[in-house]
């Protein structure tokens, strides 16, 4: 199993689908927060009325909620394309054959790529909070309060819980022996997400509830963030077992 797992670690790290979509998680989230931030100082009323009251708010606390509501929905489909990346490849560059031979079951190869997905959301977590961390360092927003830390302690666990959320995308780039049909999951579940959030129904949906606790822990149940975690474990489960039994008939 280590073995498995330091092999795909290889593979991930190696990978510019990964590293991308790391990069574009944390570069395209601390460029928007720079931008709201810049925005807020200009003071055009219209801008911060689009921004929203919380995101318009001076400060640390406009910049947190901003990096905040853009990881609510790019995390997940970030995290989303590495899942998938990891199972659809082997599909996609027709290597899957070859897995059959090896010593190493089929199921602990992939509960290593699952693994490994892991650590790339939790890595996204850090590099994205260390960044956004910068921008208010750079705009002088001096040393964080109580408040603000809690809000950014919050963000990396948005994110890691984006990443966990995102394993039942491994599991549909497996049925669906490719890329994009993970990615396709990975989108519908935003854009389900996003409808919730509008219809003002979503706070016990598993895939929106990491995203309305870390913007407003008063809002949520903490028993909803365990349907989140559940949800996750149950397409890693779904995709180990899915391996155990993949045949090459088709």
């Amino acid at each position: 199993m280590m073995a498995a797992i330091e092999v795909e670690a290889r593979k991930a790290a190696a990978s510019w689908a990964v590293r991308g979509s790391v990069a574009a998680l944390v570069g395209g989230t601390a460029a928007l927060c720079l931008g709201f931030a810049l925005a807020v100082r200009s003071g055009d009323a219209r801008i911060l009325a689009k921004l929203g009251p919380s995101a318009a708010a001076p400060g640390w606390a406009g910049l947190l909620s901003g990096a905040t509501q853009v990881s609510a929905a790019g995390a997940l489909l970030a995290l989303g394309v590495v899942c998938s990346w990891l199972m659809g490849r082997e599909f996609a560059d027709r290597t899957v054959e070859g897995l059959f031979g090896l010593a190493v079951g089929r199921a602990a190869i992939s509960a290593a790529k699952l693994v490994v997905a892991l650590v790339v959301a939790l890595a996204a977590a850090v590099l994205l909070v260390i960044a956004v961390l910068v921008v208010g360092a750079a705009l002088g927003f001096g040393v964080p309060g109580a408040t603000d830390r809690a809000a950014v302690g919050r963000l990396l666990v948005l994110v890691v819980l984006s990443g966990v959320l995102a394993l039942p995308c491994a599991w549909a780039a497996t049925l669906g022996r490719g890329l994009l049909p993970g990615i396709g999951l990975a989108v519908a579940l935003l854009a389900g997400t996003q409808v919730l959030v509008v219809a003002g129904a979503a706070s016990w949906f598993p895939t929106a509830a990491p995203a309305l606790w870390a913007m407003d822990p008063a809002s949520v149940a903490p028993v909803a963030l365990v349907g989140s975690v559940l949800l996750g474990l149950a397409g890693a489960a779904a995709c180990v077992v899915t391996w155990h039994r993949l045949q090459l008939d088709r």
